[in-house]
C-alpha cells in the first residue's frame, strides 16, 4: 500500500539530496528504491525518474522504463527513447536515425522545445525522402523559438 505520489517524491528527495540538504548528499541507492516502488505501481513520473537514474549507469532496463512511460504519453521519455536510438546507446545496438526520427518528431510535436532540433537532425540523417518534412518543421519550430538558445546563430 501507500501513496504512490507520495513514494515518488521521497524519492526526489533523495535524488536531491534529502530535504535538509537539498542537493550536497544525494543517496542515489535509497531514490532508485523509491522510484522502483512508484514506477510498480504505474506512476510515470517515478519511471522516467527511475530511467534517467540507469541510463546514467548505461542500464538497459532504463530502456523498458522510457517506453512504458513513453507509451503513456510522457513526453520527455519520448525525447528520451530518440536520443537513445540516435546514439545506439542502452543495448540497442548501432544508432537508428528512423526510429530515432519518429520518437524525437512526437516529442517535437508534443511541445517539447529542446526535442525541434534533434527531430531535425535525425531526421536529415535518415538519408530517405519521406522525412524531409519532419526536418523542415522541426527546424522551423526550432527557428522560431526565441527562447531556445540552440535556436540562434
Amino acid at each position: 500500500g501507500g501513496d504512490v505520489n507520495a513514494m515518488f517524491h521521497v524519492g526526489l528527495l533523495n535524488e536531491l539530496g534529502g530535504p535538509s540538504q537539498c542537493g550536497p548528499n544525494p543517496n542515489e541507492e535509497e531514490a532508485v528504491r523509491w522510484f522502483e516502488l512508484a514506477a510498480y505501481r504505474k506512476h510515470t513520473e517515478a519511471q522516467y525518474s527511475l530511467a534517467k537514474v540507469l541510463a546514467r549507469k548505461e542500464d538497459p532496463e532504463a530502456l523498458r522504463l522510457f517506453r512504458k512511460a513513453s507509451d503513456t504519453g510522457h513526453i520527455r521519455s519520448t525525447f528520451e527513447l530518440g536520443t537513445i536510438f540516435l546514439e545506439g546507446r542502452l543495448g540497442t545496438g548501432i544508432p537508428n536515425p528512423g526510429k530515432a526520427c519518429r520518437h524525437l518528431r512526437a516529442a517535437s510535436d508534443g511541445g517539447l522545445l529542446e526535442a525541434h532540433l534533434p527531430a531535425a537532425l535525425a531526421a536529415l540523417k535518415t538519408r530517405r525522402p519521406e522525412p524531409a518534412d519532419t526536418a523542415l518543421v522541426c527546424l522551423t519550430r526550432a527557428v522560431d523559438q526565441p527562447d531556445d538558445p540552440e535556436a540562434k546563430f
